[in-house]
């Protein structure tokens, strides 16, 4: 501090202040790069969890159930998880389950060829005609 306040020392105030920037600049680098390395940490738990959440929610429908395969089961466990928050493999297993059997229930079905009669009528034949 002495040498601060020493105006003859202009070099070695300089070279002080500069000194600190640095550090500060490296201090505040660091913190940048924790918080962001925090983030990835917990977004890579969070994904951790929703696979083993994933694989859970798969076994259990195949316990239970035959029809389906595990690659429609897991598209179905895809889509549940993106519309919700909710974590509870009970919940998830279930709303799985309504959205596989529901699915089900709306595959199309062909539509019957209407038979066409052939319209004959004397007005028809009369319309044309004019």
């Amino acid at each position: 501090m002495d040498e601060l306040d020493d105006p003859l020392n202009e070099k070695k105030r300089q070279k002080i202040i500069e000194e600190a920037d640095r550090k500060l600049d490296n201090l505040l680098q660091e913190h940048k790069q924790t918080a962001f390395a925090e983030k990835i940490m917990e977004s890579a738990e969070a994904d951790e969890k929703k696979i083993l959440l994933k694989k859970n929610i798969i076994h259990n429908i195949e316990m239970v159930v035959a029809d389906y395969t595990s690659d429609r089961i897991a598209a179905a466990v895809d889509r549940v998880l993106i519309s919700t928050d909710e974590t509870d493999e009970k919940v998830l297993t279930r709303v799985v389950m309504k959205l596989l059997t529901d699915s089900e229930k709306e595959t199309p079905t062909k539509k019957q060829k209407s038979k066409k009669k052939p319209l004959q009528t004397s007005d028809m034949v009369k319309f044309i005609i004019e």
